[in-house]
Protein backbone atom coordinates (compact mmCIF):
# COMPACT_ATOMS: atom_id res chain seq x y z
CA UNK A 1 0.00 0.00 0.00
CA UNK A 2 2.79 2.33 0.85
CA UNK A 3 4.55 1.43 -2.49
CA UNK A 4 1.43 2.44 -4.27
CA UNK A 5 1.29 5.71 -2.86
CA UNK A 6 4.63 6.49 -2.99
CA UNK A 7 4.59 5.87 -6.84
CA UNK A 8 1.30 7.77 -7.31
CA UNK A 9 3.10 10.61 -5.58
CA UNK A 10 6.15 10.35 -8.17
CA UNK A 11 3.73 10.40 -10.94
CA UNK A 12 1.73 13.39 -9.87
CA UNK A 13 4.86 15.10 -9.39
CA UNK A 14 6.10 14.57 -12.78
CA UNK A 15 3.18 15.65 -14.43
CA UNK A 16 2.94 19.08 -12.12
CA UNK A 17 6.26 19.10 -13.54
CA UNK A 18 5.95 18.41 -16.81
CA UNK A 19 2.88 20.62 -16.97
CA UNK A 20 4.56 23.66 -15.49
CA UNK A 21 7.57 23.22 -18.01
CA UNK A 22 4.68 23.33 -20.84
CA UNK A 23 3.53 26.71 -19.67
CA UNK A 24 7.10 28.55 -20.13
CA UNK A 25 7.71 26.48 -23.18
CA UNK A 26 4.71 26.04 -25.67
CA UNK A 27 6.48 23.03 -27.59
CA UNK A 28 7.66 20.64 -25.24
CA UNK A 29 5.52 17.48 -25.58
CA UNK A 30 4.23 16.44 -21.77
CA UNK A 31 4.16 13.30 -22.99
CA UNK A 32 8.00 12.51 -24.09
CA UNK A 33 8.87 14.61 -21.21
CA UNK A 34 6.86 11.61 -19.28
CA UNK A 35 8.35 9.00 -21.12
CA UNK A 36 11.44 10.12 -20.45
CA UNK A 37 11.31 10.12 -16.42
CA UNK A 38 9.55 6.99 -16.58
CA UNK A 39 12.69 5.27 -18.49
CA UNK A 40 14.93 7.39 -15.84
CA UNK A 41 13.39 6.07 -12.88
CA UNK A 42 12.61 2.19 -14.79
CA UNK A 43 17.33 2.64 -14.94
CA UNK A 44 17.23 3.89 -11.35
CA UNK A 45 14.91 0.67 -10.43
CA UNK A 46 16.69 -1.63 -12.33
CA UNK A 47 20.30 -0.32 -10.82
CA UNK A 48 18.57 -0.51 -7.24
CA UNK A 49 17.51 -4.39 -7.92
CA UNK A 50 20.85 -4.95 -9.41
CA UNK A 51 22.81 -4.20 -6.57
CA UNK A 52 20.28 -6.43 -4.23
CA UNK A 53 20.67 -9.02 -6.30
CA UNK A 54 24.39 -8.69 -6.20
CA UNK A 55 24.04 -8.30 -2.46
CA UNK A 56 22.12 -10.92 -1.98
CA UNK A 57 24.23 -12.99 -3.79
CA UNK A 58 27.69 -11.84 -1.68
CA UNK A 59 25.75 -12.48 1.79
CA UNK A 60 24.49 -16.12 0.98
CA UNK A 61 28.03 -16.84 -0.87
CA UNK A 62 29.79 -15.45 2.46
CA UNK A 63 27.61 -17.35 4.71
CA UNK A 64 28.12 -21.02 2.89
CA UNK A 65 32.24 -20.42 2.11
CA UNK A 66 35.07 -21.34 4.64
CA UNK A 67 37.40 -18.26 5.12
CA UNK A 68 40.38 -19.57 6.14
CA UNK A 69 43.53 -17.36 8.17
CA UNK A 70 46.45 -18.89 7.78
CA UNK A 71 48.56 -16.22 9.41
CA UNK A 72 48.13 -17.37 13.25
CA UNK A 73 49.93 -15.35 15.52
CA UNK A 74 51.22 -17.48 18.90
CA UNK A 75 48.62 -15.98 20.81
CA UNK A 76 45.89 -16.72 18.27
CA UNK A 77 47.39 -20.18 18.42
CA UNK A 78 46.63 -19.99 22.45
CA UNK A 79 43.07 -18.83 21.91
CA UNK A 80 42.04 -21.02 19.54
CA UNK A 81 43.82 -24.33 21.32
CA UNK A 82 41.40 -22.97 24.43
CA UNK A 83 38.47 -22.93 22.16
CA UNK A 84 39.21 -26.26 21.39
CA UNK A 85 39.14 -27.22 24.66
CA UNK A 86 43.03 -28.28 24.23
CA UNK A 87 45.36 -25.92 25.14
CA UNK A 88 48.21 -28.03 25.11
CA UNK A 89 48.10 -28.58 21.52
CA UNK A 90 48.49 -25.45 20.58
CA UNK A 91 51.79 -25.51 19.25
CA UNK A 92 50.27 -27.78 16.72
CA UNK A 93 47.56 -25.51 14.85
CA UNK A 94 48.37 -24.27 11.48
CA UNK A 95 45.58 -22.40 10.53
CA UNK A 96 41.50 -22.03 11.35
CA UNK A 97 38.36 -21.35 9.23
CA UNK A 98 35.04 -19.91 9.86
CA UNK A 99 31.38 -19.93 7.88
CA UNK A 100 28.57 -17.56 8.14
CA UNK A 101 27.89 -14.53 9.44
CA UNK A 102 25.64 -15.14 12.04
CA UNK A 103 26.06 -17.69 14.38
CA UNK A 104 29.33 -18.75 12.35
CA UNK A 105 30.77 -21.65 12.10
CA UNK A 106 34.68 -22.13 13.46
CA UNK A 107 37.06 -25.08 12.39
CA UNK A 108 41.08 -25.55 13.74
CA UNK A 109 43.16 -27.55 11.85
CA UNK A 110 46.64 -29.02 12.87
CA UNK A 111 49.59 -29.50 11.13
CA UNK A 112 49.53 -32.61 8.44
CA UNK A 113 51.77 -35.55 10.16
CA UNK A 114 52.93 -38.06 7.94
CA UNK A 115 51.47 -40.78 10.38
CA UNK A 116 49.26 -41.29 13.20
CA UNK A 117 52.23 -41.70 15.53
CA UNK A 118 53.58 -38.60 14.61
CA UNK A 119 50.57 -36.42 14.99
CA UNK A 120 49.73 -38.26 18.90
CA UNK A 121 53.45 -37.27 19.66
CA UNK A 122 52.35 -32.95 18.91
CA UNK A 123 49.18 -33.40 20.48
CA UNK A 124 48.75 -33.63 24.06
CA UNK A 125 49.30 -36.76 25.97
CA UNK A 126 46.21 -38.73 26.33
CA UNK A 127 45.16 -37.93 22.47
CA UNK A 128 46.12 -40.91 21.57
CA UNK A 129 43.38 -43.22 22.60
CA UNK A 130 40.60 -41.45 20.78
CA UNK A 131 43.26 -40.92 17.75
CA UNK A 132 43.45 -44.53 17.50
CA UNK A 133 39.92 -45.26 18.38
CA UNK A 134 38.71 -42.92 15.71
CA UNK A 135 41.20 -44.47 13.13
CA UNK A 136 39.77 -47.93 13.38
CA UNK A 137 36.74 -46.86 12.84
CA UNK A 138 35.54 -47.05 8.72
CA UNK A 139 35.88 -43.25 7.49
CA UNK A 140 33.78 -40.83 5.57
CA UNK A 141 34.33 -40.27 2.46
CA UNK A 142 34.52 -36.52 1.89
CA UNK A 143 36.37 -32.89 1.17
CA UNK A 144 37.88 -30.82 3.52
CA UNK A 145 37.52 -27.53 3.42
CA UNK A 146 39.71 -26.59 0.94
CA UNK A 147 38.23 -29.13 -1.68
CA UNK A 148 40.72 -31.71 -1.26
CA UNK A 149 39.40 -35.42 -0.71
CA UNK A 150 40.24 -37.39 2.68
CA UNK A 151 38.99 -39.84 4.76
CA UNK A 152 37.24 -38.17 7.90
CA UNK A 153 37.30 -39.93 10.89
CA UNK A 154 34.98 -39.13 14.01
CA UNK A 155 36.89 -38.12 17.22
CA UNK A 156 34.55 -38.56 20.59
CA UNK A 157 35.59 -36.20 22.67
CA UNK A 158 35.35 -38.53 25.51
CA UNK A 159 38.35 -40.11 24.75
CA UNK A 160 40.17 -36.91 24.40
CA UNK A 161 41.87 -34.91 27.76
CA UNK A 162 39.73 -32.16 27.23
CA UNK A 163 39.49 -29.41 29.55
CA UNK A 164 36.52 -27.47 31.20
CA UNK A 165 35.25 -24.69 29.67
CA UNK A 166 34.95 -22.83 32.87
CA UNK A 167 38.59 -22.25 31.84
CA UNK A 168 38.09 -20.88 28.83
CA UNK A 169 35.39 -18.64 30.28
CA UNK A 170 38.20 -17.99 33.28
CA UNK A 171 40.71 -17.22 30.57
CA UNK A 172 38.79 -15.13 28.12
CA UNK A 173 35.75 -14.01 30.54
CA UNK A 174 33.77 -15.90 27.66
CA UNK A 175 33.37 -19.13 25.97
CA UNK A 176 32.35 -18.81 22.50
CA UNK A 177 31.95 -22.47 21.72
CA UNK A 178 28.42 -22.39 23.15
CA UNK A 179 27.68 -25.91 21.16
CA UNK A 180 29.72 -28.68 21.98
CA UNK A 181 32.81 -28.98 20.34
CA UNK A 182 33.22 -31.74 17.46
CA UNK A 183 36.65 -33.27 16.31
CA UNK A 184 37.86 -35.22 13.34
CA UNK A 185 41.25 -36.61 11.25
CA UNK A 186 41.18 -36.12 7.87
CA UNK A 187 43.37 -38.62 6.21
CA UNK A 188 44.93 -37.42 3.06
CA UNK A 189 45.39 -39.38 -0.48
CA UNK A 190 49.13 -39.09 0.29
CA UNK A 191 48.95 -40.47 4.19
CA UNK A 192 48.94 -37.45 5.72
CA UNK A 193 47.01 -36.76 8.79
CA UNK A 194 45.43 -33.19 10.38
CA UNK A 195 43.47 -32.98 13.34
CA UNK A 196 40.32 -31.50 13.22
CA UNK A 197 38.28 -28.92 15.75
CA UNK A 198 34.98 -27.76 14.84
CA UNK A 199 32.20 -25.45 17.00
CA UNK A 200 29.96 -22.88 16.48
CA UNK A 201 28.19 -20.25 18.22
CA UNK A 202 24.91 -19.49 19.24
Amino acid sequence: MCTLVVLCGIVIVIVIMEVGYKRENPDHDIKKGCMRWFLALSLCFLLFVGYAIFSMYRFVKSDTTWHTHTSLSAEDKVRWSYYMLLPEAEPCFEYYSLKGIRDPGYMVETYAYSSAEELCSHLPEGCEKGITAALSTTPQETEDIRGEDVKQYKVYASQLPLIDEDEVTAKYGYNPAAIPQEYYINEYEDGTLRFVGYFHTA
